[in-house]
């Protein structure tokens, strides 16, 4: 096993090699520079999205609705949010704009209704906010009606979305029966963030972090490439380690 660190602009990597005649593993070990309280505030152009299916009725649907207006109240006036609703029907509540009190509001009033077009919910808003945006996704993740259904697929559109168009996917499975497997590969995929969440605090929390991430980016949209297998790792922020893993064969 053999380990190197190289320090790049922006980013310190360590790499940690083994290889046998049946496997090849790379390490890659990232820390981004500390730039600290020197990074100028980042305007968040961000796409809620918000699951109102009937799978996410009663508790899932009333922690998310006062998470979200919640949020929505603490933005600056500088930045954007749009929102999305979605069941077997999406509707787009309203494009990037500056949040209000009626946007808050009108969160609030969302009801729950019937199956679950998680990908036409999860595209109107990646749509909607455009290359360098981000999409937060809420959802429990039981996708049963649309073009697309399985977590596979579902992935790959996310994966697409962040590399071909700079959208970041990021998801907060809602609830204790959320279909983890569907919800951490978009944001996997997608290059951001997935959390779990069963109180409205919980979300509050995810929330608090991407405001973070989205306003203390150093690096974005990182990938590192072994025996021809590439890597998604997506953005850094000011010192904060990542990792990723490649299992090839030899």
């Amino acid at each position: 096993m053999n380990q190197q660190t190289t320090p790049l602009a922006g980013l310190e990597v360590t790499l940690t090699a083994h290889r046998d005649e049946k496997v090849s593993l790379l390490l890659a070990s990232l820390t981004s520079a500390d730039r600290g309280d020197a990074l100028p505030k980042t305007p968040l152009k961000i796409a809620i999205v918000i699951d109102r299916s009937g799978s996410m009725s009663g508790e899932k649907l009333e922690i998310t609705k006062s998470a979200v207006a919640q949020f929505v109240r603490s933005l600056d006036p500088t930045d954007r949010v749009s929102l999305v609703t979605y069941d077997d029907q999406v509707d787009l509540v309203c494009g990037l704009e500056a949040p209000s009190e009626a946007l808050a509001r009108r969160i609030e009033a969302i009801r729950s209704g019937g199956s679950t077009d998680l990908y036409a919910g999860w595209v109107t808003g990646a749509k909607c906010v455009g290359s360098g945006g981000r999409v937060i996704l809420l959802s429990d993740g039981l996708a049963n009606q649309g073009r697309f259904t399985d977590a596979l697929s579902l992935s790959q559109h996310a994966s697409v979305s962040y590399e071909k168009y700079n959208v970041t996917t990021t998801t907060i499975g809602v609830g204790r029966d959320y279909d983890e497997g569907l919800m951490a590969g978009m944001a996997r995929a997608g290059g951001g963030a997935h959390y779990f969440a069963h109180t409205a605090s919980n979300i509050t929390e995810a929330f608090s972090q991407e405001r973070y991430s989205a306003g203390s980016t150093v690096i974005e949209r990182v990938t590192a490439r072994c025996n021809g297998v590439t890597e998604q790792i997506g953005h850094f922020w000011a010192a904060r380690p990542k990792s990723a893993s490649s299992r090839c064969p030899a």
